[in-house]
């Protein structure tokens, strides 16, 4: 019996532990100053918008559109794409910097792409 009642209780605080982790992550994610939308470019300097939402979850409107998913690494945001590609939004004093690393390359190697990032009020939306 004092088993199970011991069991039960590890299970709780583990729940507990694992919930309030999650509940920090978010937390850092939404005070990190990245959530929201911004303005980058692409490697040929065509504009296109990477919205970072505070789950985790990040979307972009490059080609038809991707969905990614970003964390926090060494301060910056560091988004991995469904098409493999990597972006990190970094910032600088007042400023903010994209760079754009190709599928199977990682920031060591240095990036595909460079350019200033611009917080932006949302995503247009296309006029058809």
């Amino acid at each position: 019996m004092t088993r199970s009642i011991i069991a039960s209780l590890a299970g709780i605080l583990l729940l507990a532990s694992l919930s309030a982790c999650s509940h920090t992550a978010t937390n850092s994610l939404e005070s990190s100053g990245y959530v929201g939308a911004w303005k980058v470019a692409d490697t040929q300097g065509k504009p296109f918008y990477i919205q970072f939402d505070a789950d985790g979850t990040a979307k972009n409107t490059w080609g038809k559109g991707e969905s990614g998913h970003w964390q926090l690494v060494d301060g910056s945001a560091r988004v991995v794409w469904s098409s493999g590609w990597t972006d990190v939004l970094s910032r600088d004093g007042q400023r903010y910097t994209k760079s754009g690393y190709r599928p199977g390359t990682s920031p060591p190697e240095g990036p595909a792409d460079t350019g200033p990032a611009e917080r932006v009020a949302g995503i247009p939306h296309a006029h058809h």
